[in-house]
């Protein structure tokens, strides 16, 4: 009599512990920001060349993987002098510890709404750092070559960001919680 209680208190203490410690499914743990950077990378905040480049480090002790970005990429607002002033297109890509996330395209300014506001999302394959420290880095990818009075794009320094852990591991605690109730379940 003492066992079978003793069993059932300890299926129910590990499903319940797996899943106190499993992740939200619709939110992980994440990290949020502002890529304040862009508005001083280039040349003073203004891109139109390849290699032109901003980049940002930050200290997140706690968050060792990473497998999704979501990014806003804010212009300064239209103007004779600012936004978007292209002639040719132009494309940035983004890295996140050096390794390439993804990349978003600026088209001439003829083209409407090429000034507004970017939300970006990138997945990708988890990315680890024990350290907890990041570096996000973004770079003139394509631009018409030789850039001849081809214009510019100039950055606002309000960019936010936010970094997240991958979903599974939630998921898989879960999955694990459960899998020991039932093999518990099974011996009896």
């Amino acid at each position: 009599m003492v066992s079978k209680r003793f069993g059932s208190v300890l299926r129910m203490s590990l499903l319940a512990s797996a899943l106190a410690l499993a992740a939200p499914v619709s939110a992980g743990l994440s990290y949020s920001g502002v890529f304040t950077a862009p508005g001083s990378g280039g040349l003073n905040g203004s891109y139109y060349a390849i290699g032109q480049e901003a980049r940002q480090s930050f200290a997140v002790p706690w968050m060792t993987e990473v497998n999704s970005l979501q990014l806003t990429v804010n212009l300064m607002p239209p103007s004779p002098w600012y936004s978007n002033n292209l002639r040719e297109p132009l494309e940035f890509s983004f890295e996140l510890n050096g390794t390439t996330l993804g990349s978003t395209r600026y088209l001439p300014n003829n083209v409407p709404g090429q000034w507004q506001p970017r939300d970006l999302d990138f997945d990708f394959a988890p990315l680890f750092n024990a350290a907890g420290n990041w570096t996000l880095r973004m770079v003139v990818s394509d631009a018409a070559t030789p850039c001849i009075a081809c214009g510019s794009i100039m950055l606002s320094s309000n960019n936010p960001f936010e970094i997240s852990i991958p979903e599974p591991n939630g998921l898989a605690l879960v999955a694990l919680g459960l899998v020991g109730v039932g093999l518990l379940y099974r011996r009896r």
